[in-house]
């Protein structure tokens, strides 16, 4: 519920298995949120860590997502991955 309040829905979760480990989640973009509900958001579960890492993650994409022009294609999903090395994936699809 926390990420939807970001505007996110999660739509599947990878695990792999492996050295090292990671776990990736894959978001769909439903809804924009003001910068204040995010602050406010973060604010209220700053205690939770491995949360406030994701939230983190996805608010610095979405404000790189503004940015980002690629012709006639748009944002769709991001995937966060949390491991070793965290990181992020942007997808861009065609604009129907």
């Amino acid at each position: 519920p926390i990420l939807e309040e970001m505007g996110y829905k999660t739509t599947s979760i990878s695990v792999t298995v492996g050295l090292p480990p990671d776990i990736t989640f894959h978001f769909e973009k439903t809804a924009e949120v003001s910068a204040e509900r995010r602050q406010e958001i973060m604010e209220q579960h700053k205690d939770k860590a491995m949360l406030g890492t994701m939230v983190k993650m996805l608010v610095t994409t979405d404000e790189y997502r503004n940015k980002l022009k690629l012709g006639s294609f748009k944002f769709s999903n991001i995937d966060v991955c949390i491991g070793l090395t965290p990181g992020m994936t942007i997808q861009l699809v065609p604009e129907a």
